[in-house]
């Protein structure tokens, strides 16, 4: 399929996945409307319903000003709030929810948009760094709570597992999370292109999750450091089975970047073969 081709039938094709998360950055500021344009044509070829915007402001500036771009490509969109590294080192008993709040006023109008379908809590949970969890799901709760005052949407979050809990265990957590922060959604992120969990790590938690409202996310990257975060596109025969063992199309993490040809070359030859993974 051309580049023209699925710049004239975005949805043509029902492919492997529904939906993906979006890292805004200020790199975005230089994107004319064609260019969103473009990514709307490749995400739809890969079957891309939902597009689920992790942060809206990157901790140092607002990206709000990207969100026409971003609602102009025309998927359902879940906004989120802040990246804000403090809250890895505050404690959350007084962590400062300002800047979510000042926030929120500035989605309002986008939360009006046609295509807002709802909520995303920008901090990723897993299974390691809560050792009060009363205080996190407080603090959750708070910011769900925030989020539905400005506009009444469901509300979603991320966890992955490091294996330090058993599936159980972190299944058993994750339902405590979602009923003490009253949040709706859980999405789990496989933590195989991070290489935390593999195929039959990952199959045990997918079991675990099992009668929670869960949706299961692909990593369709391979993590090559650590600290600073560095990844390249994950090969297209693991992608391949990771999304086996999801029933259904499965959400990504992050399509844009690691499987279109916006992400460079590598990550145009994944996009290739992904497109013949459609369902």
């Amino acid at each position: 399929m051309t580049r023209r081709e699925l710049l004239a039938f975005p949805f043509a094709r029902r492919g492997p996945f529904s939906g993906t998360l979006l890292q805004l950055t200020q790199a975005h500021r230089s994107w004319p409307r064609e260019r969103w344009m473009e990514l709307a044509g490749y995400l739809g070829a890969l079957g891309v319903e939902t597009v689920i915007v992790q942060w809206t402001h990157d901790g140092v500036e607002c990206l709000v000003d990207l969100l026409p771009g971003v609602f102009a490509m025309g998927f359902g969109v879940e906004l989120g709030l802040v990246n804000d590294a403090r809250f890895w080192t505050s404690p959350l008993e007084t962590f400062d929810r300002s800047r979510n709040r000042a926030l929120l006023r500035e989605l309002r109008p986008f939360a009006r948009e046609r295509g807002f379908r709802g909520w995303y809590v920008t901090e990723e949970i897993d299974d390691t760094r809560w050792s009060n969890p009363r205080a996190l799901f407080s603090y959750l709760k708070r910011l769900a709570s925030d989020m539905r005052r400005t506009a009444r949407a469901p509300v979603a979050i991320s966890a992955f597992a490091n294996g330090t809990l058993p599936p159980v265990g972190f299944a058993r957590f994750c339902r405590e999370l979602l009923r003490g922060s009253r949040i709706d959604r859980l999405l789990f992120q496989d933590s195989i292109g991070a290489k935390k969990l593999g195929l039959d790590g990952a199959r045990t938690y997918y079991a675990a999750l099992g009668g929670l409202p869960w949706r299961p996310v692909v990593e369709v990257f391979e993590q090559t450091s650590a600290e600073p975060f560095a990844a390249r596109p994950a090969g297209a025969g693991r992608i391949r089975e990771q999304v086996a063992l999801t029933s259904g199309a499965p959400l990504a993490f992050g399509l844009p970047e690691y499987a279109t040809p916006l992400g460079g070359p590598a990550a145009a030859a994944l996009f290739r073969e992904l497109t013949r993974l459609s369902m």
